[in-house]
């Protein structure tokens, strides 16, 4: 089955993300390419420190992924809309499990 068909429908995202989505693009480069065209990077924020040591309070085993940090710089940047966000990251981690 191919990565386009089993998404969710991308008629709520803007038609370049939705091409990346379906012409099976590399989700981790198109999140660097335009993070990069935008000037964006991802900073922690008081929220992901205290998500970060709970996690280790828990013993759970979160190791943060540089791309899918992009893709939240993303959309607090305002370059992508929340949706757009968990779109591409849904596309992102069926790229990983592929």
């Amino acid at each position: 089955m191919s990565l386009a068909r089993s998404l969710p429908p991308t008629s709520s995202v803007r038609p370049a993300v939705a091409s990346a989505i379906n012409d099976g693009t590399n989700i981790a480069a198109f999140a660097r390419d335009l993070a990069a065209r935008h000037g964006v990077a991802f900073a922690d924020s008081a929220l992901d420190r205290f998500a970060a040591a709970a996690s280790r309070l828990s013993d759970a085993e979160v190791q943060p992924v540089a791309t899918e940090d992009l893709l939240v710089a993303l959309a607090r940047a305002g370059v992508i809309s929340t949706r757009e966000g968990m779109v591409l990251h849904d596309a992102y981690l069926r790229q990983k499990d592929e």
